[in-house]
């Protein structure tokens, strides 16, 4: 075989190749990877039918992404999703396109959450589990506020200890509760616009231990009112910085004033 013929033969070896991959579906998911899927069934009406299977990358060793089967088109029945290392990543079921339930897991296989939606595919409730499987947090996607937070209760080792519509950027709450172990308050926080309002202490047995109201936050100045144990007020005292301010008064037990100051 001549050289000429040679160099033929590798340029249309070559061209069927780059033709063969460039036929292959895919679709980005960031701007390093790409997932192909390997092509199932078509219907008569051209689309999607029975179990379709995506890959990490388009060599014979790739690691499966996720599979699934379509009916009409849609996504229907379980869909299956892995990690790289082949470890299951979620656990979805769809319903004619439509998803009602997701599970997905750590990387060392622990479920990481569960998620409910209703039948248009709206989120309506999620869980989500630490990577040891106690429930770290209940989100209510029913009960949202006006910038679309769902109303969160956090827990920490099956006890309460957070409660309130929470962003990781920003509280964006009328209030946030926080609890000590078996359920009782600890402290409260009230908001508007995004700002810290209020804030009111509790002893364990259930009366205030101390109200902070947060007057102007330009220059921080705050009121505190403590009290004792048994719910009678200890003292008032005003703050501008960390410099107390303005007139203080102190209480006995019973509640008797017992002396007044002046800071200026």
């Amino acid at each position: 075989m001549s050289i000429v013929s040679k160099i033929f033969l590798f340029f249309l070896f070559l061209n069927l190749i780059l033709s063969c991959y460039s036929q292959i579906p895919f679709e980005k998911i960031d701007s390093s990877r790409v997932i192909h899927e390997k092509k199932g069934e078509i219907n008569n009406n051209g689309e999607k039918e029975g179990t379709w299977y995506y890959y990490y990358n388009l060599d014979k060793d790739s690691a499966l992404h996720q599979y699934g089967n379509f009916k009409n088109g849609k996504k229907d029945g379980i869909w299956i999703s892995f990690y790289e290392n082949k470890i299951i990543s979620s656990e979805s079921f769809y319903k004619n396109g439509i998803i009602f339930s997701s599970a997905y897991y750590y990387e060392n296989g622990y479920k990481e959450g569960e998620v409910l939606f209703d039948n248009l595919g709206n989120k309506q409730t999620e869980i989500v589990y630490s990577e040891k499987g106690g429930i770290e947090c209940l989100n209510n996607y029913k009960k949202l506020n006006k910038n679309n937070i769902p109303y969160s209760k956090c827990f920490n080792k099956g006890s309460l200890v957070f409660e309130g519509f929470f962003d990781d950027k920003d509280t964006i709450s009328p209030h946030i509760k926080y609890y000590y172990k078996m359920g009782k308050i600890k402290v409260i926080h009230f908001y508007s616009a995004s700002r810290l309002t209020k804030r009111i202490d509790y002893y364990y047995n259930g009366n205030i231990k101390l109200i902070t109201k947060y007057l102007n936050w330009d220059n921080y100045e705050v009121l505190m009112y403590s009290y004792y144990k048994n719910g009678n007020i200890r003292s008032q005292t005003g703050y501008i910085g960390k410099q107390r301010h303005g007139k203080i008064l102190f209480y006995d037990k019973k509640g008797n004033l017992t002396d007044t100051a002046y800071y200026n």
